[in-house]
């Protein structure tokens, strides 16, 4: 019980998204005076080195709501039980997490995934609102189906598309 308490405490303050990619950005800037000249010396592009920062600042942004996947899979917690213990995380954790593969939409190109969807924007709009809503009433059943956007087949670093759309229409 004391674990999970803590587990939930840092959740809010050390291990938030925002402070994790402050700790990251704090050493990319301290490394980036010499990163030209380590890339020369061991033959690396300049933008090998940058997609491999865009990875670990994606899995920062990612990273809080795999987290709570996690336990809730492995404690094998029920929605009532991890409300119990992480409804605090959860409030703060899924709105953002929702938010991240928006924004990851929309950098894609929306127009792009309402045609793969056949979903026009109207409609679109109407669903996003109630997956919002469901962050709210039910933050438990979206970070389930969170976690299948961010980590298909188990693939880390991935983001399904197609599964954002079963968000979609999982809130009604």
């Amino acid at each position: 019980d004391k674990f999970l308490r803590r587990f939930n405490e840092l959740m809010l303050k050390s291990w938030t998204a925002d402070k994790v990619l402050a700790t990251i950005d704090g050493y990319h800037q301290e490394l980036l005076p010499e990163i030209d000249q380590h890339l020369a010396r061991w033959n690396i592009q300049r933008s090998k080195f940058d997609s491999e920062m865009n990875v670990i600042i994606e899995y920062a942004q990612e990273r809080p709501s795999k987290m709570l996947y996690y336990v809730m899979t492995t404690y094998e917690f029920s929605e009532a039980e991890m409300n119990s213990y992480f409804a605090d995380s959860l409030a703060v954790v899924v709105p953002q997490a929702l938010d991240d593969i928006v924004a990851k939409i929309e950098k894609r190109g929306l127009s792009k995934c309402l045609k793969e969807w056949g979903m026009d924007e109207d409609e679109y709009s109407r669903k996003l609102e109630a997956v919002r809503d469901l962050a709210q009433s039910s933050p438990v059943s979206l970070l389930k189906l969170i976690y299948k956007v961010y980590e298909p087949n188990g693939d880390a670093g991935t983001t399904d598309y197609e599964a954002f759309e079963d968000v979609l229409n999982a809130a009604r």
